[in-house]
């Protein structure tokens, strides 16, 4: 496997197109596989793979959304929290020397506190949000899910680890959420989804790549990516991912910020 970072491009468009998966310049991919699967998807690790999609906003540059697809069955999830100790992206990829992926969670205030519920090891901080957004959890016998607040916050029970953020994107059984104000403004964006198989979805729009609420939703749902629920993680400045094939160097969608949250995943041992 070849792998190579992520490159800053600078281009001129001279023509608007609608939204597609499809686009007249391609930035350069976070990973480059001459052994892709016939579907398109490269293996990572044990229960991981990763795809790229083409994006083309009519309003923004062409940008590579990075996509990673994990079978929970395979892998342990950990959220890491230190408001007192953010870190970079890269300390947060030297800290975690053996995770294979990672991205940022929660929304955070300007004192590195996550906003809504954060929880890492049995340990639960913050209040859960109720009546919007979504969480990714895992309980206290390994079940992973993700859910939907839009109806509640979360029920109190026992949970090991789990992330919130906002909006919820894509309800229950595939179905487009209500959108509101902010809908239509594009930024850069990480996402997390379950699709029908129960399988786990990261989103990274990466360095350069900005998209709309609005537009994320239309894109899930048509992605071929058979999505169950989705919600939108703390993007903008926040935005990260870190990919660590087996027998591969780590490679690094860096955040431009401080990270006090972060979802990893580990394949089990």
């Amino acid at each position: 496997m070849r792998l190579v970072f992520v490159s800053v491009i600078i281009a001129v468009f001279t023509a608007a197109c609608n939204l597609t998966t499809q686009s007249t310049t391609t930035p350069a991919p976070l990973i480059e596989d001459t052994a892709i699967n016939p579907d398109g998807w490269i293996p990572i690790a044990s229960g991981i793979e990763y795809r790229e999609f083409d994006v083309d906003p009519s309003y923004a540059f062409p940008f590579v959304m990075s996509v990673v697809r994990i079978d929970s069955a395979q892998v342990d999830f950990r959220v890491h929290y230190q408001p007192d100790n953010p870190l970079s992206s890269l300390e947060w990829q030297a800290h975690l020397s053996d995770a294979a992926v990672f991205v940022n969670g929660n929304f955070f205030t300007g004192e590195f506190e996550a906003t809504g519920l954060v929880v890492s090891d049995g340990v639960a901080s913050g209040t859960s949000y109720s009546g919007y957004g979504g969480m990714f959890q895992v309980d206290q016998n390994g079940a992973v899910r993700v859910r939907s607040l839009v109806e509640g916050g979360s029920f109190g029970e026992p949970l090991q680890h789990a992330v919130q953020a906002f909006p919820l994107l894509v309800d229950y059984g595939g179905q487009r959420a209500s959108t509101g104000p902010g809908f239509n403004d594009p930024s850069r964006r990480t996402m997390i989804a379950q699709d029908f198989s129960g399988r786990i979805l990261l989103f990274s729009t990466g360095l350069l790549g900005e998209i709309s609420f609005n537009d994320a939703q239309e894109w899930l749902l048509n992605s071929g990516l058979d999505i169950d629920i989705a919600f939108n993680l703390d993007g903008g400045k926040s935005t990260t991912l870190m990919i660590r094939p087996d027998n591969g160097t780590a490679q690094l969608i860096p955040a431009v910020t401080d990270l006090p949250v972060i979802l990893a995943v580990y394949p089990k041992q």
